[in-house]
Formats: C-alpha cells, sequence, structure tokens
C-alpha cells in the first residue's frame, strides 16, 4: 500500500444540506462526503488521461483507490478502501425544514423531494431536519502518498464546484472547504478542467466544465447576500429558463422536445419512448462566498456538458441547437463568470 498522507480540511455548510441518515433526516456521515470525493476524482482523472473514450482503465484504478463491492455471488471479491474519511462529530441537523417553506423559500423548484409532502394529505415534509448553514465539521484524510495530490486537486474542484447530499445539483449543500493545519492550501489553478462543450458531448458522464469562444460556461447570480438570497436567485433564474423551453401538446409525447433534453421526468410531460428514464440536468449550481465580502454569498450555474446515454437515442446535432439556445439565453439575463476557481 505505500506510506499514507493525511489531509485535513474543515467542511462548512453555505446553503442547508439534506445529508440524509436511516430516518432521512438531515446528519453529518462520511459516506456522502466519499462519494463527493469520488465524482470529482474521476473529473481529474480524465484530465491528467486525455478525456479517453473508454473508461474501464479509470473503473479500475477508482476501484483500487475507493474499493468496490462485489455483487451477491460474483467471482470479485471486495475490495477494501486505501481512502480513509473521518469527520470529528456526527451531530443531526437543527435546521427544521418546514421553517424553510413558512419563510417562503422556492422549494417546488430547488427542493422538491425533502421539502416535498411526506404523503398524500399529509402535512408531514419528507425531511424534518436538514443541517443548517455555518454549520462546521472538520474532516480527516488518509490516502497513499501516490494519491494525495489527485485527492487534492478533486478537493480544489469541490470548494469551487461541489455540493453534496438531497437535490445538490440545484445548490443545496453548497460547501466551503478550509485546509487545515499541515494541508497545503488549495489549488487555485483550475482552468485545465475546462473542455469545449460540443467537444465534451463526446463522452457520456460529465468529466469537464465546459467552455465555448466566450469563456468558461459559469454564469453568475448577483443576488448577493444571506443564503436565501443566491437560492432565490438561483430559483428565479431555473424557472424562467424552463418556462421558455415548457413541452406543447399531447402527451406522451412521441418525441422529445427541447425541455426533455434538459432533465427528465418532466411533470405530466412522458415521452413515450423513455418510460422511467432518468436524465441529471447538466446545468449546476452552487452557491459561494463573494469574493469581495465573505460575509455574503452569490449563487453561480455551471455547465458540466455530456451526452446522454445511448437507451435515449440522443442526436448530437439536436443536443448542440438545444443547449446553443440555452447558453444564449443565460448569456442574455445573466454575466459570465471569468473564473473557474472557488
Amino acid at each position: 500500500m505505500g506510506r499514507m498522507e493525511e489531509l485535513e480540511y474543515q467542511v462548512e455548510f453555505l446553503t442547508p444540506a439534506f445529508l440524509g441518515n436511516a430516518k432521512q433526516n438531515g446528519q453529518w456521515r462520511t459516506p456522502p462526503f466519499k462519494a463527493l470525493l469520488r465524482q470529482w476524482w474521476r473529473v481529474v482523472w480524465a484530465q491528467q488521461n486525455g478525456y479517453p473514450d473508454e473508461v474501464g482503465e479509470m473503473r479500475a484504478e477508482e476501484a483500487a483507490l475507493f474499493g468496490t463491492a462485489a455483487d451477491k455471488g460474483a467471482i470479485a471479491r471486495n475490495r477494501k478502501s486505501l481512502v480513509r474519511l473521518r469527520l470529528d462529530h456526527w451531530s443531526k441537523g437543527k435546521q427544521n425544514t418546514k421553517e424553510m417553506i413558512d419563510h417562503g423559500y422556492d422549494h417546488g423548484y430547488l427542493g422538491f423531494g425533502p421539502l416535498s409532502k411526506a404523503g398524500q394529505g399529509d402535512s408531514k415534509l419528507q425531511s424534518e431536519a436538514a443541517i443548517r448553514t455555518k454549520e462546521r465539521a472538520v474532516l480527516s484524510l488518509y490516502a497513499p502518498a501516490s494519491s494525495v495530490e489527485q485527492i487534492m486537486t478533486a478537493i480544489s474542484l469541490i470548494d469551487a464546484y461541489g455540493t453534496i447530499g438531497g437535490r445538490s445539483r440545484n445548490g443545496w449543500g453548497s460547501i466551503k472547504l478550509i485546509p487545515e493545519g499541515d494541508t497545503p492550501p488549495l489549488s487555485n489553478n483550475l482552468s485545465r478542467f475546462l473542455r469545449p462543450w460540443q467537444e465534451a458531448l463526446g463522452l457520456d458522464w460529465a468529466h469537464a466544465i465546459g467552455s465555448d469562444s466566450k469563456g468558461p460556461l459559469i454564469w453568475l447570480v448577483h443576488d448577493f447576500g444571506d443564503w436565501q438570497k443566491p437560492m432565490q436567485g438561483l430559483a428565479s433564474t431555473k424557472k424562467k429558463l424552463l418556462h421558455n423551453f415548457k413541452p406543447k401538446g399531447i402527451q406522451p409525447h412521441q418525441k422529445p422536445q427541447k425541455r426533455h433534453w434538459l432533465s427528465y421526468p418532466v411533470t405530466k410531460q412522458n415521452v413515450a419512448s423513455w418510460g422511467n428514464l432518468r436524465l441529471p440536468n447538466s446545468l449546476r449550481f452552487k452557491v459561494r462566498q463573494d469574493t469581495r465580502n465573505s460575509r455574503k454569498l452569490g449563487g453561480i450555474i455551471f455547465h458540466m456538458p455530456c451526452l446522454p446515454p445511448e437507451e435515449f437515442q440522443p442526436k448530437t446535432k439536436e443536443l448542440i441547437e438545444v443547449w446553443v439556445e440555452i447558453h444564449e439565453y443565460l448569456d442574455r439575463v445573466l454575466k459570465r463568470s471569468v473564473r473557474t476557481e472557488g
């Protein structure tokens, strides 16, 4: 296994997080952090290896580093993770989710699920509590020295773009990471993780931040203030964007419309041939600290373009037309970020 090194970071939530425990209530837990680290480690690996079409080698390296569990009856053996994570506490969430609705936050667009009713005719929400903003914990990581550079780079990407927990792609669970002790500082050079977005459509998984002739596909939401303001700004932008791409006609639709390529399923707008397929939105939201005033928060929208899986029967030309229209809309209503770091 070789020499092990320790990294230590203070983790702070900038927006409430839905890290569900067994009862689907918020609680600090290490598994979601490990899953998040694996996700961004893949982005690092893809860039370092020239974005190969085949991911077999990446999967093998990921399994060797982070471990794998063999299916029941499979020949393969369980492989223990070489990366170990530890939190200095596993406290339960203290944010009452009902208060989030009572105060008028736009749960319908950004928090559907955790902030929805638990059952028909039931006033109880699916999640009773979330981890509230400004909660902190110390996250310690132990990893082989040969992998530490990759992991530190993934941590820098998480600080800039990472969110965690339920509905995290909508900005919930936005986190900030601060190195502790002898842990090296975060990288401020993340531009190498940009990739021309039409090239990125060559792979069917999110592996890079998109870019075009104008720069990074990162848009700023200038609703600065406490966490509610940027989240409301993100919600408003998403509402208006989806309204522009609202499906029309009788459903189930025989062919996918533009709206369906953003994400699927769409409520009461089924595509006959897609059935129960799920397509995550490759537009992602995050709340960050304002670079000029760390006590204020702002939002970003960024695009991690990729080709939908083959069962969707995607047509690249059609996808390009849809995403060009989306990028042009966001350029009209928001300003681009010229920075790629957090």
